[in-house]
């Protein structure tokens, strides 16, 4: 995205147009990543760091009946590990951006002692300023099947789809795009679920990730998080 007059006056970043960025190949260092991305954490730093653009701060590992911690990664040095003991563990990232499409891809590994039924926020793309109060697409896992879901809300229109918990460390990528009928869809290495809304909303926005563990407690739950890269348009 190319940055504006009103970009400028209003100090909101601009970044150049990008798809979403392959993590699975090969390491990335959010330090050397260029061209710069909205968000990147790849947890090899000590202590660990978020990238928005170019500034880097340090990534909270503070949570509630949730123990956060960095250790065996995927790639590099460190990923993110989130162990739940009856708790919620969220960081809300503003990249003081916007936007009309958003891709949040990351490594991601999920273990547990038993099916629940509950369902379990991992990560958020929310959109404000869309003429519906708030459009969001949410990455969940629904312990009681289990599966990874995508769903959310634009106005008055719900949608999900899902798709069966491949074992392992695997490859994922939430994207929410406002083009059209507002859409949100993910990838799990080479598994596609969508959810459209059908509905529209003015492009280019102002958006927020959340990352964590948010939602019914489920003690023995654990999650992993590598390489966190978000890109826009």
């Amino acid at each position: 995205m190319t940055a504006t007059g009103c970009d400028k006056v209003l100090g909101i970043n601009a970044f150049p147009d990008a798809g979403p960025i392959p993590i699975d190949a090969a390491p990335i260092r959010c330090a050397d990543l260029q061209p710069k991305a909205p968000l990147c954490a790849d947890f090899d730093e000590d202590p660990p760091l978020v990238f928005l653009g170019a500034t880097p701060s340090k990534w909270s590992l503070t949570g509630t009946g949730v123990t956060a911690e960095v250790r065996d990664p995927h790639t590099g040095t460190g990923a993110l590990w989130l162990t739940d003991n009856g708790g919620t563990y969220t960081n809300t990232y503003d990249p003081n951006h916007m936007a009309t499409v958003v891709t949040a891809a990351f490594d991601f590994k999920v273990d547990m002692e038993s099916a629940l039924p509950n369902s379990t926020g991992l990560m958020r793309i929310a959109f404000d300023g869309s003429g519906h109060n708030s459009c969001y697409a949410n990455f969940l896992l629904d312990e009681s099947v289990p599966t990874l879901r995508v769903d959310g809300s634009c106005g008055t229109s719900d949608a999900h789809g899902e798709i069966a918990i491949p074992f392992g460390w695997v490859h994922v990528e939430l994207t929410f795009d406002l083009t059209g009928d507002v859409t949100a869809t993910l990838k799990v290495n080479d598994q596609t679920a969508h959810a459209t809304f059908f509905v529209t909303t003015p492009p280019n926005l102002h958006y927020t990730v959340q990352i964590g563990l948010d939602g019914p407690t489920l003690d023995g739950l654990v999650v992993a998080y590598d390489t966190i890269v978000v890109t826009s348009q």
